[in-house]
């Protein structure tokens, strides 16, 4: 018999609803008045907590959420707060798709699916060699939080590919896009916006500020945008505060230097440190290499942190300011600096506040020219893209003759440059058709006597100057080329008597202080020993990349007994430094060639004052000296009435451009001295500055010069006219005596053919030809009566 047991009963488990989060209202204004309505709407009295500057609200159900939030939506009242859980979107990422696929068509198919689609976007990563943003295979979904979204991770093919779906993870703490404060989304914020770049109370979005200017925490007022992860507010610093970490997150990034922002918004060089204490928060800490380890990128956000193992940043140590002199003469410096940028304000329209967060602010490039002739040599990627940038350097540097390499562009209308002759030689790819890599090409001062020698891999060309002829060759070598260098260099030093080689000859060796040799670098070195040819290279390194530098670019001579110099110059916005070129020559220069306009009212009257006497023309002799009275009467007119044209110069860029280009070549040179990464953010920050500002400033001069245009003055026409025309060197003639390159072989060589051409005809009676003619025309008209 079986003892009675008692049943147990299993626990029912209860599930409550999920609480609403508290709404945080703004302590300002009436904000009693309302907190009493929302009392007497939800029918309770909760009591309310001051946290900062806001009056936090709990609600017992999601009902009383909804009657209070649009309660304060319909009033106009500013306050933060969350959405239920139930109601906030959920982000999903997509992989597997390609990454040229459209945004719209996977919201259109994800649509057809059954989900109710907010967006779709695609995750981008910075990549730190080329300095912009490239998109990664990865899609952002926001779908609306409804019954059946699970069905999601279901899908396997989408669009014909075969995808995976994770739910979305954020990078950090969740920040308002509106406000720029943490702990809660913009869909249920209603206070002022302010802008994440210069913390002003209007969106990001519409935010204005030039980006050569610092940013502005909203938040703590340093000098970084709100969302950076050295701002003090940041959770994460919070957190580490409050557990005794002194350490500041992210003080590694290139906002590092605002890691000790308070909410004083001074400027750091307006604010004077104590004479008897080291300014320690004004440098960065020493220089420490740092390695490391790259983690496994199993997800989708390990793949948005670029894997690059960089030191940490170096600065220059904090200057001492034990004594009272080493103060003083700090003062002093700041107050010349304080003086520059009063005049710069003045100049430019930019507040002096605003100036005080540009970088580099007594940094300026005062090159010494020499009044020799000097020559300059760079490799080029998009000049065409950057052709302001490139006018502006030739005209500070006074450069006579550019030698310019790896021009990739083949259109070389956007290249052309006022008082400049340009000679092009593309590199031939498959089928003999112009490649989209290599080429070369020379600038050369229009006023300069020059001719063209060959048109081979290099462009070529031949000075003469006070009876001496200077052969200039601008060369690129492909690294992957199979030819023999040597070979093709005597083809060059083949051409004259005295030669100048320059460009990117790619080639490494010990001689210039280069890591390793490689085969053109040897070749070089032993062909140039052999025939007493100068290698001349500056002393720093002509290409930097993101990882090492190296010397690349430089100058082979023969037979030039000039005293010269050559200097590697932080300019322009290429991987290469422009390399600068000196001769002492003591050539003076032909004077250049101004324009001028005939004023052909004043002609006429000159025409009829001049005296122009009847001829009886009867002999050839009578009708020469009647054509060349003519000729010198209409010459002589021409002279008298011609005036100058004083045309405004478009090559030169306003003086706020040329400060920041100045700017960005200062930043330029620290990276390449210190390599450091906070450095080169710098330096791409300010290109980006300089490549906009000038792109707008041509938009801006191309659109006023239109609104000039009138069709009633003919201006139009003459425009579309100058487009149309293209004004090209005259090439090498060959003719039957050879090829001729002097304008004087030139001419005799058309005046040569043209005599050919233009014989007297001999006797042109041929009777076999008649009888063959005559007997064709009767047996046609014989065939027609019949």
């Amino acid at each position: 018999m079986m003892d009675d047991q008692e049943e147990v009963t299993p626990p029912v488990k209860i599930i409550t609803p999920p609480k609403p989060q508290p709404f945080y209202l703004k302590t300002e204004g009436d904000w009693r008045i309302h907190l009493q309505a929302i009392y007497g709407l939800i029918e309770e009295t909760p009591p309310v907590k001051i946290v900062g500057d806001f009056a936090m609200l709990k609600v017992s159900s999601i009902d009383k959420f909804r009657q209070v939030q649009s309660y304060l939506t319909t009033k106009n009242v500013q306050y933060y707060g969350m959405n239920p859980r139930s109601e906030r979107p959920r982000k999903y990422i997509i992989r597997g798709l390609h990454i040229d696929t459209p945004l719209k068509v996977i919201e259109a198919e994800l649509t057809n699916e059954g989900f109710e689609v907010i967006r779709v976007a695609q995750l981008k990563r910075m990549d730190r060699e080329e300095g912009c943003r490239k998109s990664l295979p990865l899609f952002l979904c926001t779908i609306r939080n409804k019954t059946g979204i699970e069905e999601i991770f279901n899908l396997e093919v989408l669009l014909g590919y075969y995808i995976r779906v994770e739910v979305y993870k954020a990078k950090g703490p969740r920040q308002c896009y509106n406000c720029q404060r943490y702990g809660h989304s913009s869909e249920c914020c209603k206070l002022p916006p302010r802008c994440l770049k210069c913390a002003e109370s209007h969106s990001t979005s519409n935010c204005t500020k030039v980006p050569a200017l610092l940013p502005t925490c909203a938040n703590c007022k340093g000098q970084h945008p709100a969302n950076a992860r050295v701002c003090p507010f940041h959770p994460d610093n919070l957190r580490a505060k409050r557990l005794g970490n002194t350490e500041t997150i992210g003080q590694n990034s290139k906002y590092a230097i605002s890691t000790n922002a308070t909410t004083n918004s001074v400027p750091p060089i307006a604010q004077l440190p104590n004479p008897q204490t080291q300014v320690a928060t004004a440098c960065v800490p020493a220089y420490v290499q740092r390695t490391v380890e790259p983690k496994a990128r199993k997800t989708y956000s390990a793949a948005l942190v670029p894997n690059t193992t960089t030191p940490i940043a170096h600065a220059s140590p904090a200057p001492n300011l034990s004594n009272l002199q080493d103060f003083n003469s700090l003062l002093e410096n700041i107050i010349r600096n304080l003086e520059k940028l009063q005049a710069l304000s003045c100049s430019i329209g930019i507040p002096v506040k605003q100036l005080l967060n540009m970088p580099n602010l007594t940094a300026s490039l005062t090159p010494n020219i020499p009044a020799e002739t000097p020559a300059t040599t760079s490799n080029c990627t998009s000049y065409e893209y950057k052709i302001g940038e490139f006018r502006q350097f030739l005209i500070d540097y006074s450069v006579d003759v550019a030698l310019i390499q790896e021009v990739k562009s083949l259109n070389l209308r956007g290249l052309q440059v006022a008082n400049y002759t340009l000679h092009h030689t593309p590199r031939n790819g498959p089928d003999n058709q112009p490649s989209a890599y290599g080429g070369t090409a020379i600038f050369i001062k229009s006023n300069i006597p020059h001719t063209i020698l060959t048109q081979l891999e290099n462009i070529i060309v031949k000075i003469n100057l006070a009876n001496t002829t200077i052969i200039l060759c601008s060369v690129y070598n492909k690294i992957s080329t199979g030819s023999s260098l040597p070979i093709d260099i005597h083809k060059l030093f083949s051409t004259g008597h005295s030669v100048i080689l320059a460009g990117d000859l790619n080639a490494h060796h010990s001689l210039w202080r280069a890591a390793y040799n490689n085969r053109s670098g040897t070749e070089i070195v032993n062909y140039c020993q052999q025939n007493t040819i100068d290698i001349s290279f500056p002393e720093g390194h002509t290409r930097f990349s993101g990882r090492h530098a190296s010397l690349l670019d430089m100058a082979l001579l023969k037979n030039i007994n000039f005293a010269h110099t050559i200097t590697s110059l932080a300019e322009l916005s290429s991987d290469h430094n422009p390399v600068l070129l000196d001769l002492s020559t003591g050539w003076k220069l032909p004077a250049m060639q101004h324009p001028h306009s005939v004023d052909w009212t004043r002609f006429t009257t000159i025409m009829q004052q001049l005296p122009l006497e009847p001829h009886d023309i009867s002999t050839t002799v009578q009708l020469d000296s009647a054509v060349d009275e003519l000729t010198n009467n209409i010459q002589k007119a021409i002279e008298e009435a011609k005036c100058r044209v004083f045309k405004e110069n478009y090559n030169i860029l306003p003086s706020y451009i040329r400060q920041l280009i100045r700017y960005r070549n200062s930043a330029r040179r620290d990276w390449q001295r210190s390599r450091a990464p906070t450095d080169r953010t710098e330096y791409y920050r300010l290109n980006a500055a300089v490549k906009s500002s000038i792109h707008k400033h041509r938009n801006d001069s191309w659109e006023s010069y239109l609104k000039s245009l009138e069709p009633g003055d003919n201006s139009v026409w003459k425009h579309v006219r100058t487009i149309k025309r293209s004004s090209t060197p005259m090439p090498p003639i060959k003719s039957n005596s050879g090829t001729a390159i002097e304008n004087d072989d030139k001419v005799s060589a058309i005046a040569d053919s043209l005599e050919n051409q233009f014989q007297p005809n001999g006797d042109v009676f041929n009777l076999a030809l008649i009888d063959k003619v005559c007997n064709s025309n009767e047996r046609y008209f014989k065939n027609t009566n019949t």
